[in-house]
């Protein structure tokens, strides 16, 4: 017995020193950026430290000659041995998933190459621009995806993928945020827009009716304000602007989540694999362990698998995207004059409508204020309009219409627009919120059940009470 324990000693302890040996080796492999392609020195160094741990546990049994803490040992060797199966056998079904994605066309990595290329090129979000960190990391990771299929990078692409669709989603929301605060600024401004005419007789000299503050002897004003009423289109906007702030805000924390996620998950797996090595810390270890695969492996599946139901590209032939909803047609002109009817074939959720395009479409697009202000003034500066016009008033001939006023943004038109951006938001919420809730319900309960596989306890961090 003295022999066998001894050998045994000796084994563990040989074990012990070709892991230290293996991690001063892989250290320079474990770096922020190299994250994506070289996860799995770390991965092989936290499931060597856990048997290493056993082992250490194991020779202060023998140290202290307990029976109980050599048996204890034991048994911790072969739950790390057992973490190690686990964890390749996950490993390797999720690599077929994600292999079966790149292959799928609705999946392919063209489609987030070429977003990458495209709209995240000009994003006006920092976060979302393919020009800037982090976005140009995994822009460049999901591109390189393209020519090459190396195990990890098969493995990284589906939440590679996922992060370049929602900063795409996101980008969206912040231009239709700005593009609705450029509607309300427009329609503000002709609330408030008021001609008025003036009789001025001079006492002799022309310079006492073209002089603001030189005082006349006589003087007529005649004010109005035409579109006085666009005042009350604010009760509409002003909701609709929150819930657009909100649905913007819920897309960059979802892009802020991901992108977190894509950074930690090899190390939220090696520190569980860590942890769970010994019975003192297994339930956290376990949980850790299970965050990351339903970080990496469940969530992006989900979200892929909603991407091909509810995008243009694969909703030709399903069920929801061949619905035609009447409800949510919405109305655009592109401002090349192309007339686009969002809703009338499919229904694309992760290609908003754009409001400055509705806005447009109901000639209410107008970005440069001083523009609109020379434009509605010019006819007031101009003798026989403003004869005619002052003739209108005297006559009170404007009582069943309004005085003349040259925008095309009129009243009929504004009460079309509005309907039309409420459904754009309508559509936006889908992904905004309801799929995010919907997904991070399914995560809750794969992470339950990944943390009773792995020995962890969702109790921890208070997730067990949710689902």
């Amino acid at each position: 017995m003295a022999v066998n324990e001894k050998l045994k000693s000796a084994a563990l302890l040989a074990l012990a020193f070709v892991a230290l040996s293996g991690i001063s080796n892989a250290q320079s492999f474990i770096t922020h950026y190299s994250v994506f392609t070289n996860w799995i020195p770390t991965i092989l160094i936290a499931i060597i430290l856990g048997m290493v741990i056993a082992g250490i546990y194991y020779m202060a049994g023998v140290i202290v000659g307990n029976p109980g803490v050599k048996s204890n040992a034991i048994s911790e060797f072969g739950q790390a041995v057992g973490t190690a199966i686990i964890v390749v056998i996950l490993l390797g079904v999720l690599y077929l998933i994600a292999s079966s994605a790149l292959s799928t066309s609705s999946f392919s990595p063209s489609i987030p190459a070429g977003i990458c290329s495209n709209s995240l090129s000009e994003s006006p979000l920092t976060l979302a621009n393919s020009s800037y960190s982090p976005t140009n990391t995994i822009c460049s990771f999901v591109k390189q995806a393209e020519t090459q299929s190396s195990n990890t990078i098969q493995l990284d692409y589906p939440l590679a993928a996922t992060y370049v669709i929602e900063a795409n989603l996101t980008t969206q929301a912040v231009e239709n945020l700005n593009s609705l605060y450029v509607i309300e600024n427009y329609i503000g401004f002709l609330s408030q827009f008021s001609p008025y005419f003036a009789i001025c007789e001079p006492n002799g000299d022309l310079a006492e009716c073209t002089i603001p503050w030189t005082p006349v002897p006589f003087t007529v004003k005649i004010s109005y304000v035409p579109l006085a009423g666009y005042d009350m289109i604010k009760q509409v906007t002003k909701p609709l602007e929150s819930v657009a702030y909100i649905t913007y805000e819920s897309f960059v924390l979802q892009l802020v989540m991901i992108v977190l996620l894509l950074y930690l998950w090899p190390y939220l797996l090696a520190a569980g694999i860590i942890l769970r090595s010994t019975f003192l810390t297994r339930k956290i270890g376990g949980l850790l362990m299970a965050i990351a695969i339903a970080a990496f492996g469940i969530f992006p599946l989900i979200f892929l698998i909603e991407y091909a139901a509810l995008s243009g590209g694969a909703a030709a032939s399903s069920p929801i995207g061949a619905s035609n909803l009447p409800v949510l047609l919405i109305n655009e002109t592109n401002f090349n004059g192309q007339k686009i009817i969002y809703g009338s074939n499919t229904l694309n959720f992760y290609v908003f409508p754009r409001i400055d395009w509705v806005a447009n479409n109901y000639n209410c697009w107008q970005p440069n204020i001083l523009s609109a202000e020379v434009g509605l003034a010019w006819p007031y500066l101009t003798p026989y309009t403003l004869y005619a016009i002052f003739a209108q008033v005297l006559s009170m001939s404007f009582a069943s219409s309004l005085p003349y006023i040259n925008t095309a943004c009129t009243p009929s038109e504004v009460t079309k627009m509005i309907p039309n951006i409420i459904n754009v938001y309508g559509v936006m919420d889908v992904t905004g919120f309801i799929l995010p809730v919907l997904n991070l319900l399914i995560v809750i309960a794969a992470l339950k059940g990944l943390s009773q596989l792995f020995g962890g306890d969702t109790n921890l961090l208070g997730i067990g009470s949710l689902v």
